[in-house]
């Protein structure tokens, strides 16, 4: 074998998994792009996460609030944990600096369980993990129809520069995406605006730019991609899926990096296990099937929730003008 752990994406999940992999170990690390690069996320989540990861020092702004905006009202909710706006590259640079792994920069093509074909060549390893997003593209090539497109919402942002009252803000706003919301993250002296949607809808510019003629504001950069929610499978064949890839994304809020980095955190935990002989894979494979499982209840619920709320909500708002 040419490494003991091969890992396929080098975002929150896959670099999740490698923080938990001792060093002295052959490690290598795969992505599209060189890491720290082509940002998907809005890029918030509880800073207790980040510290973990030994990424504080990629934080930009910390909130308290989650604020809540309806076309009658604004909520705002504590939840006693604060949330931080942080920069992905500086985020990505802070993790892969404690890393001790080789890292290619190639596009994974897909794998046979054993070893992972790339465009530069395949590589072999005994333990492998696809982290390559919702694109799934090791779990996909090994099960077809891995990959759900009805289970897959879809998330645009632009970034600008323009302070805003703290708090990360969610919008339900009916007029500005129907199926979906909006978000406004201040993070120190920008702010990331944008909007998500439910499944089948990705054409949304004309909703960001509705969005932003509240503040008179056009959108500049965008960055964007699915929002894979859903649990699915973490285990195909002998590949470990973990991330957007296995449906770590929470229904509704859209949050995936949390439930990325905890899933990714376990799993690297039982990988290490196997490398010191204390566990087999299979059995690996078997705890993190229960991890995972677990947290089902709550992905369903939270799922029921985001239909009523982006679905049912609207037709009765409808029904309820026609009155």
């Amino acid at each position: 074998m040419d490494y003991e752990v091969i890992i396929v994406g080098g975002s929150f999940g896959g670099l999740a998994v490698a923080s938990r992999l001792r060093g002295g170990r052959r490690v290598l690390l795969i992505d599209r792009q060189p890491i720290g690069e082509g940002q998907t996320s809005a890029c918030a989540a509880p800073v207790v996460t980040l510290e973990r990861m030994g990424a504080r020092a990629a934080i930009l702004q910390v909130h308290d609030a989650l604020v809540i905006h309806t076309d009658r009202s604004v909520a705002v909710w504590r939840p006693g944990v604060p949330f931080a706006a942080f920069d992905y590259r500086a985020f990505c640079t802070a993790v892969l600096r404690r890393l001790d792994v080789e890292v290619k920069v190639t596009a994974a093509l897909g794998t046979d369980g054993e070893s992972v074909l790339t465009r530069a060549g395949r590589v072999s390893a005994p333990l492998i993990v696809d982290a390559t997003g919702w694109r799934a593209a090791l779990a996909g090539s090994l099960r077809p129809g891995y990959v759900r497109p009805w289970a897959k919402g879809f998330g645009l942002e632009t970034e600008l520069p323009l302070t805003f009252p703290p708090g990360l803000h969610f919008y339900f706003d009916r007029h500005v995406v129907r199926h979906g919301y909006a978000w406004a993250f201040p993070a120190g002296d920008r702010t990331r605006f944008g909007v998500a949607s439910g499944p089948g809808e990705t054409k949304l510019h004309g909703p960001l730019e509705r969005f932003l003629a509240k503040w008179g504001l056009r959108a500049g950069k965008c960055h964007g991609g699915f929002l894979a929610s859903g649990l699915t499978d973490p285990v195909v064949g002998s590949v470990f899926v973990v991330g957007d890839a296995a449906g770590h994304c929470l229904p509704l809020t859209g949050e995936g990096i949390r439930m990325a980095v905890r899933a990714g955190q376990f799993l690297g935990e039982q990988l290490q296990a196997v490398l010191d002989g204390v566990l087999s894979r299979e059995e690996a494979a078997r705890r993190y099937r229960a991890f995972v499982r677990a947290q089902r209840r709550s992905y369903a619920a939270m799922g029921a929730f985001q239909v009523a709320l982006l679905h049912l909500a609207p037709a009765c708002w409808d029904r309820r003008r026609k009155c």
